[in-house]
């Protein structure tokens, strides 16, 4: 008559106290000797009754993803999250050398709460303190402008260069049937780019500033339009628009412009000082013209 769990557990126990089969079959006279004497090989070899191989007993596929490979992809994708799931699981095989399906690592991600998410490409020139600096400079200017009772946001002027062409026209996604592609006829010919340069105050663009090439702005272009265009609509420090920023673009470099300390001075006698910061504010210089 085979034992249930609790006359195992028993067997077990009389085992450990160093009782023979003898003994054991006064306790539990149901069982076969034969059986007893194999619990006890087992007990001997193993430190339990039943068979080591059904000791502990394995449900399924053996796991691929240990808790030490699964360890090792976390800290793999904290320092490389741009990973595509076939890199991921290419790694591993090289690691491990184990074969691991797109499902798993999609399932594996799952568990661990990581989903894929569009990448914001952050400067890596950008210094949190350097920023805090540049902001405090720039309170300090538009201090001089609450004095002056006028308000300090209609003091800042910015310059921005974009560009455009007829590819931005172009819709990169279409409706299509299941199963068939989605394509449109257009000539693959290369498309006229133009480049525009507005500027922008609290109100938004400035009136009849925009300047808009074909091409690019060269650097005549931009000393023309800045001296004609824009400092004619700026009043002088610390007025309205007094306070021009712009970007770290190679066309605001200019011989037409003399360094002199933390002041810039036009060669050509209109005379214009604006404050250098020197500072990196999300991999940009910014420049704070005073028109005077």
């Amino acid at each position: 008559m085979p034992l249930n769990d609790h006359e195992k557990t028993l067997v077990e126990a009389m085992f450990r106290d160093d009782c023979d089969v003898n003994t054991i079959l006064k306790v539990v006279p149901h069982a076969a000797r034969s059986t007893l004497y194999w619990m006890q090989r087992n007990y001997e070899a193993a430190g339990h009754v039943q068979k080591p191989s059904t000791a502990i007993k394995q449900r399924g596929r053996r796991r691929k993803l240990t808790p030490i490979v699964r360890q090792y992809a976390m800290e793999l994708l904290a320092h490389r999250n741009d990973l595509w799931q076939e890199e991921l699981a290419f790694e591993l095989w090289c690691e491990f050398d184990i074969e691991v399906s797109k499902s798993t690592i999609c399932r594996m991600l799952k568990e661990e709460r990581l989903s894929s998410k569009v990448n914001t490409r952050i400067a890596s020139r950008r210094s949190a303190v350097e920023q805090g600096v540049y902001e405090e400079t720039l309170a300090q200017l538009m201090a001089r402008g609450r004095e002056a009772k006028i308000e300090a946001l209609e003091m800042l002027l910015y310059l921005d260069e974009s560009a455009a062409s007829e590819k931005v026209m172009f819709r990169r996604r279409l409706w299509s049937a299941i199963g068939l592609p989605a394509y449109t006829r257009s000539e693959l010919l290369s498309k006229v780019r133009c480049s525009v340069l507005p500027a922008l105050d609290i109100h938004g663009y400035l009136p009849g500033a925009t300047l808009v090439v074909e091409g690019a702005v060269t650097q005549a272009m931009y000393e023309h339009w800045l001296e004609t265009v824009v400092l004619p609509q700026s009043e002088p420090y610390p007025g309205r628009r007094s306070i021009i920023i712009m970007d770290n673009c190679s066309t605001h470099h200019s011989d037409k412009v003399i360094t002199h300390g933390s002041y810039y001075t036009y060669a050509d006698g209109n005379r214009s000082q604006s404050f250098v910061a020197n500072l990196a504010y999300s991999c940009y210089i910014y420049r704070h013209i005073h028109h005077i």
